[in-house]
């Protein structure tokens, strides 16, 4: 009896077709690998009128992508309001971005990091600019529980929450 779901497998993308991806659809970013992991560093701006932010993405293949905006100079009081995150750090100014649900499988191994995580990043960014100003996260989708938040009993703790 043959097995047919092995016949529908989409084959996972190698860090190297990762990179090679990246680079031709963001060529002014840097991007490499080193030690099993791939790490991009790019500065995008998700509107004309938008300033530039920093975004980072490390990739190790097995694991899920995990993307920051970095270099953000970040409230310590509204840190913890900010919307579809995991890890906040004030001090270092980084946000770890909730992109998408892994057990939903909405980035699987086989998608290019280039036309998923990183214009899903760019697009968390647009809608934290709106969040900004009207204080609505209008992006949709389902925040992480705080028992998801890595640091959230940190906040809590500290703005008595």
């Amino acid at each position: 009896m043959v097995n047919k779901k092995k016949y529908f497998i989409e084959p996972k993308l190698q860090l190297i077709d990762q990179k090679n991806f990246i680079m031709v659809d963001f060529p002014d970013s840097e991007v490499c690998i080193s030690e099993g992991v791939l790490y991009w560093y790019g500065k995008v701006k998700p509107t004309s009128v938008s300033k530039e932010y920093y975004l980072k993405l490390e990739y190790r293949m097995g694991k899920y992508p995990k993307a920051w905006l970095i270099k953000e100079v970040l409230d310590e009081k509204s840190a913890y309001y900010i919307p579809h995150h995991y890890e906040v750090d004030v001090k270092e100014g980084t946000i770890e971005l909730c992109l998408f649900k892994p057990k939903m499988k909405e980035w699987m191994k086989h998608y290019p990091l280039s036309r998923t995580i990183i214009p899903w990043a760019i697009e968390w960014i647009y809608f934290y600019e709106i969040w900004q100003i009207t204080g609505e996260w209008k992006g949709g989708g389902d925040h992480p529980t705080p028992k998801d938040c890595k640091n959230s009993t940190k906040y809590r703790e500290k703005f008595d929450l």
